[in-house]
């Protein structure tokens, strides 16, 4: 029966999390050991498959994640997320070179085949799920640029209300310069008009 990842807390998503990196990175470190000691092409590509594989089941569990965390722990998860997935990268550009580097020479264990329906399976299962990441992968990126807007929003608006305080604080200081509270209005002692009235003759 499927597991509903829908449906994990955040300690059941670290806890899968956890052991889905641990083994990424045994498949990486075993690739390279099979690399540096020359040894099997078939066992090289078996493990790069796993990895790529480990990486597709991780994508819905990141997904969760970024569900349930808040918004800089969740700036952290993407991350770590990609870093995985450029790990593997990495690691599958080395697997490559060396398969390439041993073309025409005999298969380092007796019975593989490239063309072998179990090695074809495996590997459609890894492109499988090497989809499934990029598309995580994609969303993840996607996110980290929003996070990223974000911020910068909040820092330009930070900036923003300064340069409106120093402006204010600019404003008050011409106007008390000019006004001068220590000088009172005192109108003039207005004149007398003179009467436009004549007085009457007598």
């Amino acid at each position: 029966m499927a597991e509903d990842i829908a449906t994990f807390t955040i300690d059941q998503c670290r806890g899968r999390q956890k052991v889905l990196r641990q083994k990424i990175t045994g498949c990486c470190t075993r690739m390279r050991k099979v690399i540096t000691n020359k040894l099997s092409r078939r066992e090289a590509m078996r493990l790069l498959d796993d990895a790529r594989t480990l990486l597709g089941d991780s994508g819905p569990i990141n997904d969760r994640l970024l569900e349930l965390l808040e918004e800089a722990e969740g700036e952290q998860q993407q991350e770590s997320f990609l870093r995985y997935g450029g790990d593997v990268d990495t690691v599958a550009d080395e697997v490559a070179a060396y398969i390439s580097g041993q073309e025409g020479d005999e298969a380092s264990v007796p019975g593989w085949d490239p063309a072998d329906p179990e090695v074809l399976a495996a590997r459609q299962r890894a492109q499988d799920a090497a989809k499934v990441y990029q598309e995580a992968a994609k969303t993840a990126e996607a996110a980290l640029k929003e996070m990223e807007a974000a911020k910068q929003s909040v820092q330009d608006l930070g900036e923003k209300k300064d340069l409106n305080g120093d402006r204010e604080d600019d404003f008050r200081s011409i106007i008390s310069s000019t006004f001068d509270r220590s000088v009172a209005y005192r109108p003039e002692t207005p004149r007398p008009l003179p009467s436009l009235i004549r007085p009457a003759q007598q």
